[in-house]
């Protein structure tokens, strides 16, 4: 895209909000984010934004999304046991996939999210060879379609081996447009680990990074938390998106989170060494334009 393109040249993160883990009626929490412009420019929607109407009238109300990635097409509990069931099982899994992928293509997402439970089969060569068969075979599908599948991983996580292990699993799938879905929980940042080092191995393969928080738990994002983190992502995420997600039902909390995450994100990109003589830069050329 060429609103990427640019994006990276200036080093500007492409940042967004998740719905994944918001309100149930996610149109309406949609619509309710509103002075997003100029700020963010992609969204993460859950599956039933494959009704292409739904989803119409959904991004004429949020002028501000100018990509948009999918959750959760199918569920974990379907999709991390689909690999050992009986072959005909798994050729209607593919379907279902290759169902759904279509789908998203048509309905213009940037990405669809898969959770075939690799990191449970870590230590299970059988159990993980099957499900890296499956990965394979379903990445062979992605040729040609414009989009991306995106594989989780947690950070931080309890292994302390599993970023490596991931970026296996993506090279195994042997195809490009398989990189990775980041949940980031910046409450959970081991005090004594430099954000840089929890990060790195990653910078190149993921496509979104989620910063995951329940603000009904009484987390609450703050510059001093995200600072460090999306100084590191502004220099050193090649292509990836990051998106806020918090986690909560309310439409009520869910518009007053969306409300003070734009407003520390501003903060923050506010604060970044010669931004106000780019935004000058850039709106002398749009004048001349």
């Amino acid at each position: 895209m060429n609103r990427r393109i640019k994006t990276l040249k200036n080093r500007e993160l492409l940042a967004g909000i998740s719905f994944r883990r918001g309100p149930a009626q996610w149109q309406k929490a949609l619509a309710s984010c509103t002075g997003m412009e100029g700020l963010f420019s992609c969204a993460e929607l859950p599956p039933s934004a494959l009704e292409q109407d739904k989803l119409k009238t959904a991004l004429s109300k949020a002028p501000w999304v100018d990509s948009w990635h999918l959750a959760d097409s199918i569920s974990a509990s379907l999709s991390r046991s689909a690999a050992e069931q009986s072959p005909k099982i798994v050729a209607e899994f593919k379907a279902h996939f290759y169902h759904h992928m279509i789908r998203a293509v048509e309905a213009g997402a940037s990405s669809l999210h898969l959770d075939l439970g690799l990191e449970m089969a870590e230590r299970e060569p059988r159990l993980l060879e099957s499900r890296i068969a499956l990965l394979k075979s379903l990445a062979a599908a992605l040729h040609g379609r414009g989009i991306v599948l995106c594989l989780p991983l947690r950070l931080p996580s309890n292994s302390p081996g599993a970023s490596d292990f991931a970026l296996r699993c993506l090279r195994a799938a042997g195809h490009p447009a398989v990189r990775l879905a980041v949940d980031f929980y910046p409450h959970e940042l081991p005090r004594i680990r430099p954000v840089a080092e929890l990060l790195r191995a990653v910078r190149f393969d993921a496509e979104i990074v989620r910063i995951c928080y329940e603000p009904e738990l009484g987390n609450h994002l703050t510059l001093p938390l995200l600072g460090p983190c999306l100084d590191y992502w502004s220099k050193n995420l090649c292509r990836g998106s990051v998106l806020f997600a918090p986690a909560t039902s309310d439409q009520d909390r869910f518009h007053s989170e969306a409300a003070s995450i734009a407003s520390i994100f501003s903060e923050w990109r506010n604060s970044l060494p010669g931004k106000s003589s780019m935004e000058r830069m850039e709106k002398n050329v749009e004048a001349g334009s």
